[in-house]
């Protein structure tokens, strides 16, 4: 993450970004071949099943009608299977791929529908747009979409499920039905990371910025955007906010990485100096569970001075504050901290206005 060196009044201020708008309401190509992939794939599957003939299977043997299939570990018997049961769970087996099949294209055919749905909410919400802005500065964007590997786990997990489910039923073991119950929650999880979603538009301004997500549209001046950084392994995930809706993920629209240091700029230099003049006249502005005053900086009850504020560090995704002589007045994930950037810069500023 990138933290401008100086306090914001007398940082460079940032040039125009190249617009990379174009990608919302744009057709969603990629992901109508993915849903059409999912539905592809549930007619293989279904026609194979159905046209296979099933039969009982002990290792790779086949088994013939009053045969036994005996389970050996170490050389020891450990549990037997007569030829009924083993056709018993094939056929199972084989209903469950069908099954499976039929929920693949279901899933594919209304997942491309609600798709079609959300682009065609996009491509209105764009065209209703005013002016009254002027131009953009600069245009960051995706396109409406879902996930293969949303789609495919949640399809197969929900088959599995169903097996699971089926052969505790014909076995009577409890253990089956709560395998079943955690692996279908699972599938259901899949699904809903997969599920259809409406793409992405942010609009920079010079006074401000334009959101459109989830087919609906927000508009902020810069002093009222809160610009979050959540630690993920690896990696940062970085993400705006503001009146009505918390947060908005920057991670996949299309020229993300210049958004992201243009919007933590423009933040951090429409919120310095009301920030400053807030605390000159007695106010405490807060940032998560802390909060900056003259006094010092606060924590619950807590207040650390400025005497004895020894600084801000972040490492691997945790912000600790120091405490002198030694110590730590408090520590947290970066996550719940907003507005990192001006956090800094404003108990830097506090720091330099006390007497030596």
């Amino acid at each position: 993450m990138s933290v401008p060196s100086q306090p914001p009044s007398l940082s460079k201020p940032s040039s125009p970004q190249k617009s990379t708008g174009a990608k919302f309401g744009a057709p969603p190509v990629v992901a109508l071949l993915t849903t059409a992939a999912v539905a592809v794939g549930g007619v293989v599957a279904y026609v194979a099943a159905r046209g296979a003939t099933v039969t009982a299977m002990c290792g790779s043997s086949r088994m013939r009608p009053g045969n036994i299939c005996e389970t050996e570990r170490n050389g020891i018997v450990t549990g037997t299977e007569t030829y009924t049961e083993v056709l018993a769970s094939a056929l199972r087996s084989n209903q469950i791929i069908q099954w499976m099949g039929i929920a693949a294209i279901v899933i594919g055919v209304v997942f491309a529908a609600l798709i079609v749905v959300r682009w065609r909410q996009d491509v209105a919400l764009r065209n209703g747009l005013g002016s009254q802005y002027g131009t953009p500065a600069s245009e960051y964007s995706k396109t409406a979409g879902t996930s293969l590997l949303g789609l495919v786990f949640g399809v197969g997990a929900l088959g599995l499920a169903a097996f699971l489910l089926l052969t505790g039923l014909g076995k009577d073991e409890w253990g089956y039905f709560v395998g079943a119950a955690v692996v279908g929650l699972l599938g259901l999880l899949f699904l809903g990371l997969g599920f259809p979603k409406n793409g992405q538009l942010v609009q920079v301004f010079d006074a401000g910025v334009r959101v459109l997500a989830g087919g609906k549209q927000y508009e902020w001046p810069w002093h009222e955007v809160n610009y979050v950084i959540t630690p993920a392994k690896g990696a940062a995930n970085h993400s705006i906010g503001g009146p009505g809706l918390k947060q908005l993920p920057l991670t996949g629209l299309q020229g993300a990485n210049a958004l992201q240091d243009l919007a933590q700029q423009r933040s951090v230099e429409a919120r310095y100096r009301p920030a400053i003049e807030a605390i000159n006249r007695g106010e405490t502005v807060s940032f998560g569970s802390l909060g900056v005053s003259r006094a010092g900086l606060t924590s619950g009850r807590k207040v650390l001075p400025w005497n004895e504020f020894g600084g801000v560090t972040l490492h691997q995704g945790n912000v600790t504050i120091a405490k002198v002589p030694k110590g730590r007045f408090a520590s947290m994930s970066l996550g719940v901290l907003p507005n990192y950037a001006l956090f800094v810069h404003l108990t830097s500023a506090m720091v330099k206005q006390q007497p030596s």
